[in-house]
């Protein structure tokens, strides 16, 4: 008779059980840390930053735009717009990094990351703003508010608030 090289087939299967995985903590602890461990200590630092983003304002890059082409009013040197755009970057003590701005480099700055929005005075700014003390008052004055979502949500809206 010849000798059957083949090892007998073993059927003896094992059963995995939730109660089996648990009593063996190296199959189960051994992935859990490495993966749990950085997205605990990750977590911290982004709450520290989301926390209270109004106490940090003064590293948010806006930039400001004056386009006004309004003669000045009488009495005065410098027409709204001026004014208003003076206004706004005048107080510095912990307020955004406010940047004075042509509207070109407004449109391309929340596109390209160098500011999180704009304000823009437009060009009719102080003849809407005189008409309104007469009965010729067409138009209301507005302030334009760009900002780029993209960039962030929090950025974006924290800008558009502060612009408003």
């Amino acid at each position: 008779m010849a000798a059957d090289s083949t090892p007998p087939a073993d059927d003896t299967r094992v059963r995995a059980s939730a109660a089996v995985l648990l009593r063996r903590p190296k199959l189960w602890l051994v992935p859990t840390v490495p993966c749990g461990l950085p997205a605990f200590l990750l977590s911290p630092l982004y709450m520290g930053g989301i926390l209270n983003p109004n106490g940090e304002l003064h590293h948010l890059p806006l930039g400001v735009v004056n386009a006004d082409q309004g003669r000045p009013l009488p009495g005065q040197t410098t027409n709204l717009g001026t004014q208003v755009i003076r206004s706004i970057t005048a107080d510095t003590s912990g307020k955004p990094d406010r940047q004075p701005l042509t509207r070109a480099e407004a449109q391309d700055g929340p596109a390209s990351g160098r500011i999180y929005g704009a304000l823009v005075v437009p060009a009719d700014f102080t003849t809407t703003t005189v008409a309104l003390t007469t009965a010729n008052a067409t138009t209301r004055p507005t302030l334009t508010v760009l900002t780029n979502p993209g960039m962030g949500s929090l950025g974006s809206s924290l800008a558009s608030r502060i612009t408003q």
